[in-house]
């Protein structure tokens, strides 16, 4: 059956962080029975401010024209992963294999 609900979370960032970061990240996760993924959501949501307060008082609010053109492509980049993924699962529920292939013949 396909998945009906909107996607909230669809634009992957990857970035690198040090062992210590990444094990707090992971022990603050199991520790509270959640993600790491949602743990480090929260951190960045949370940081998000505290960085923008800087950026701001160094060097002035972001343009809202720049902050809407980069939205909109993170939106784009999302919106692809999404059908992407969709796609992919309704070809292995369709066949019942991996990527599209059937078990066969």
């Amino acid at each position: 059956m396909a998945n009906t609900q909107p996607a909230k979370y669809t634009v992957q960032l990857g970035p690198t962080v040090t062992p210590q970061f990444a094990g707090e990240l992971a022990a603050y996760a199991k520790h509270s029975g959640v993600s790491a993924s949602t743990i480090a959501r929260e951190c960045m949501e949370d940081g998000v401010v505290k960085v923008r307060r800087r950026i701001e008082r160094e060097h002035g609010p972001v343009p809202e024209k720049l902050l809407a053109y980069f939205v909109a492509e993170a939106e784009e980049r999302g919106n692809r992963q999404v059908s992407r993924r969709r796609a992919y699962d309704e070809r292995t529920r369709s066949t019942g294999g991996e990527g599209g292939a059937t078990a066969a013949a």
